[in-house]
């Protein structure tokens, strides 16, 4: 008895890994940032071309993000992974094969669309594996492992670049371990499990009601709206990071490194998050908004001072991980 209760227990760890390692990828769109400046050199593009090669994937992937429960309704969940991912292993390795701009722009809108299409996937196969307090942690657990496969992947992206511009995107050849623990760690059959530990399944259709009759407050769609401009606002950074850095120090300049730290804070951010909130509560999105613009202004004037640009570009990123933990705090 004892030894089948460990089997199960090592059959639902091996599940977890299969669906968490979905998360690895989520946010891969930014994996060449530091690459970026290299490639303006290569190709020679101007700044906004360059730029568009990181934000055009995120129109494919909010499009996507609509569609994908309808799209895993009509064809499963499986299979909805499996050519998502599919498509950013297979998207994701062009650039490495071609110097053609046209062609590398059309792979990275597809490559946006291959993480739209699992994107949400990522967490709804959480809550239909496990039970709400297993579902609870693993979801933690996601948060964590997306900032650590951002990093994971800069840092490599980072080190090929050393070879040429274009080795960074064999990055994307990740996707083949993942397919691989997807398919052979999560099982193809699942029952939904219930809402508590005992084990009482939903009532899906109560619950469906319950939502549909529930108006969303004004202060939500506020809170959207800041958001979405935050989000704009950290995509900016994240984009021209590189390229400061680079006028600053050298035309070879590599920032990955520096990226990939800037996510490792994004993790302690989260880590120090509940603490700072139970302090603070909704008061500590107006102290972290504070720090943003603050970090903000110097960041845009800090041309000249690579150690000034990168201490206030850490705390923007600090900044923006609490702002956002605090906002869907509170519409919790």
């Amino acid at each position: 008895m004892k030894q089948m209760k460990k089997f199960s227990n090592s059959k639902n760890s091996l599940t977890a890994i299969g669906i968490l390692s979905i998360s690895l990828i989520t946010t891969s769109t930014y994996a060449i940032n530091g690459t970026l400046p290299m490639i303006r050199s290569e190709l020679n593009l101007a700044q906004a071309q360059v730029e568009t090669l990181v934000t055009v994937p995120s129109f494919a992937l909010a499009l996507l993000v609509l569609f994908s429960s309808l799209i895993s309704t009509k064809i499963g969940e499986r299979l909805t992974v499996n050519i998502g991912v599919g498509i950013i292993g297979l998207t994701g390795i062009i650039p490495f094969l071609t110097e053609n701009y046209p062609l590398i722009l059309i792979s990275r809108v597809f490559l946006g669309a291959g993480i739209g299409m699992i994107n949400s996937l990522a967490v709804s196969l959480i809550a239909s594996y496990f039970k709400e307090k297993t579902a609870a942690t693993l979801l933690g657990f996601r948060a964590s492992i997306e900032q650590v496969g951002q990093a994971f992947l800069t840092f490599i992206a980072g080190l090929l670049m050393n070879i040429s511009w274009q080795a960074p995107f064999l990055v994307y050849l990740i996707t083949i371990p993942i397919l691989l623990m997807f398919n052979l760690f999560v099982p193809k059959e699942h029952k939904k499990v219930g809402d508590d530990k005992n084990g009482k399944e939903i009532d899906s259709e109560q619950s469906l009601d319950k939502r549909e009759n529930s108006k969303i407050s004004p202060i939500v769609w506020l809170l959207a709206i800041l958001m979405a401009i935050l989000v704009a606002d950290y995509i900016g950074m994240q984009v021209r990071f590189a390229q400061i850095a680079t006028n600053i120090i050298s035309k070879d300049y590599n920032a990955s490194p520096f990226m990939s730290v800037m996510l490792i804070i994004a993790m302690i951010g989260g880590i120090l998050f509940g603490r700072f909130y139970q302090l603070m509560k909704f008061k500590l999105i107006y102290f972290s908004l504070a720090l943003f613009a603050i970090s903000n202004f110097i960041v845009a004037n800090s041309h000249k001072s690579l150690p000034v640009l990168i201490f206030w570009i850490y705390f923007n990123r600090l900044s923006f991980t609490t702002n956002f933990s605090t906002g869907f705090s509170f519409v919790a």
